[in-house]
């Protein structure tokens, strides 16, 4: 490479995939959400029975790191916790990888009274093998089974703990009865806002649910609507947040790997002025 200075030598061009993702970090980036921390996380966990075998799922945490993408080219203080996945860390954000649902809870629990805003987007396991053996299972003749015992309830713990000021964000993955199940979390973890995702459509449409749910038009893309319809519902007057009874809804499709994060951060951002 030779540089405008004149000094010659070798050298490596970053990857597209992160060339790109500068460039379009570049052309995004605000100052909504500057001087506000975000907490998002993201991806699967994984829940070993022996050391080379565990319990997971398919999440891929795209939605999670588009999220912090999209909060961190917003201005915020960014913290993404994150599970297992092939993804490159999103710029200008503080990344803590983790493994299991208890290493999860552990990292969220101990950065969490900082937060502003926190959006649960990761897959986290809901039960986990109540021995971890120290050598491989052998396979046997004989039928076998794996006792298993409840994760913490991250997001309930949040709900039971979060401060007045803060937005607090879940996820809810469903096979049936999808706002009804929706309603309920939003309601039982004391949470300001559930995105859901019914894995019966085609195309993983996903809705935002809060109290009284009346479901709009398609909007877009989930993850950009999702950090907007937070920092709206924190426009409350003398910075509190709005009373979720006034009702909001909106259908969304996720589209390839963009997602609306922006408008959720927006609208998480407007609750807290």
């Amino acid at each position: 490479q030779y540089l405008a200075c004149g000094s010659s030598g070798k050298g490596r061009l970053v990857s597209p995939e992160k060339l790109v993702e500068y460039i379009n970090f570049s052309l995004d980036i605000s100052d909504e959400l500057a001087g506000k921390k975000v907490l998002v996380t993201a991806g699967p966990t994984r829940e070993h029975f022996d050391p080379v075998r565990y319990i997971t799922n398919h999440s891929t945490g795209k939605m999670g790191y588009a999220i912090a993408s999209c909060a961190a080219a917003m201005g915020a203080e960014v913290t993404l916790v994150t599970g297992p996945v092939s993804l490159l860390a999103p710029i200008k954000t503080n990344v803590i990888r983790i493994e299991t649902a208890e290493d999860m809870f552990v990292q969220v629990k101990e950065h969490c009274r900082t937060q502003d805003i926190i959006i649960k987007a990761a897959a986290v396991a809901d039960y986990t093998p109540d021995v971890v053996h120290g050598e491989k299972l052998k396979k046997s003749e004989e039928e076998s089974q794996i006792n298993l015992r409840k994760t913490k309830d991250i997001l309930a713990w949040l709900g039971d703990n979060k401060s007045e000021k803060q937005f607090i964000c879940g996820f809810a993955m469903e096979t049936e009865n999808l706002i009804e199940n929706a309603t309920k979390k939003l309601k039982e973890k004391n949470a300001d806002m559930i995105i859901a995702n019914s894995l019966r459509q085609e195309g993983a449409q996903f809705f935002v649910v809060r109290e009284q749910f009346n479901p709009e038009p398609p909007a877009g893309d989930i993850g950009e609507k999702a950090v907007a319809d937070a920092a709206e519902q924190m426009a409350g007057e003398g910075g509190e947040k709005e009373n979720p009874d006034n009702g909001h809804g909106v259908i969304l499709s996720e589209s390839g790997t963009t997602f609306r994060a922006k408008e959720a951060l927006g609208c998480a951002n407007r609750v807290l002025l």
